[in-house]
């Protein structure tokens, strides 16, 4: 009887068990299916010349052209799962399907999100005293003219949100959400250190970045804080 009662257990907890492998596994590759479903758009680059060229009394990364698989490589290996992290989070797709970011180095240009150009400079050992930024700093670069474009199109810039900074500098306004943004899905994503070393360059930027920074400091990271400066899906 005990043998009988113990082959029975046995049978059970082996039922079990296969029955919760069999939970992991469907739930995982749910999991990866919907983070493969998550729309995020495809983002290639290529060698905005004229910029560089009418970039006079500097000198420029002739070369350019030939590293764009490298920047390429670099933004494929995290940027997808920056899209992915932002479009989860903020609920919102982004705008375009494919953006084409356009690479240059002069001095005196900064990057911007419309056209999209980004400024590649500091990460070209000519330029840096063969100390160039790394790879994941270029990728953030092009993330942070990406989320632009999302606050562009989905920030309700005359909402109660951002009533507060309706009478700050632009820079220091249009930067508040973008850097918000940021710091929530790097938290997201575990990289704090990241973040940490990212924040620390943009207050270096300037005053007016350094004081989007403050005040971002100081805004909760919630989710319904995140949704209380966006447009509402039904506006949309």
């Amino acid at each position: 009887m005990e043998i009988e009662t113990l082959f029975v257990l046995a049978r059970r907890s082996l039922v079990i068990a296969t029955s919760l492998l069999f939970f992991a596994l469907a739930l995982t590759l749910f999991v990866r299916e919907a983070k493969a479903e998550t729309p995020i758009p495809k983002v290639t680059f290529y060698y905005a010349s004229e910029w560089d060229e009418k970039c006079q009394g500097t000198a420029y990364a002739t070369d350019l052209p030939n590293q764009l698989n490298e920047y390429q490589k670099a933004w494929d290996d995290d940027g997808p799962e920056l899209l992915r992290s932002a479009v989860e989070i903020l609920g919102r797709s982004f705008p375009s399907e494919i953006y084409e970011v356009g690479l240059m180095t002069c001095r005196r240009t900064p990057s911007q999100s419309l056209p999209m150009i980004v400024n590649v400079r500091s990460t070209r050992p000519e330029f840096t005293d063969n100390d160039p930024y790394p790879p994941f700093v270029f990728v953030t670069f092009v993330f942070h003219e990406l989320l632009h474009r999302m606050a562009a199109e989905y920030v309700d810039w005359e909402g109660s949100y951002m009533a507060p900074f309706a009478n700050l500098e632009p820079l220091v306004r249009n930067h508040i959400p973008v850097f918000l943004f940021q710091r929530i899905i790097y938290q997201q994503l575990g990289w704090e250190l990241r973040l940490e070393k990212l924040e620390f360059r943009d207050r270096q930027m300037g005053e007016d970045y350094a004081r989007a920074q403050e005040l971002v400091s100081l805004l909760p990271l919630t989710a319904e804080n995140i949704e209380n400066l966006l447009i509402s899906r039904e506006s949309k």
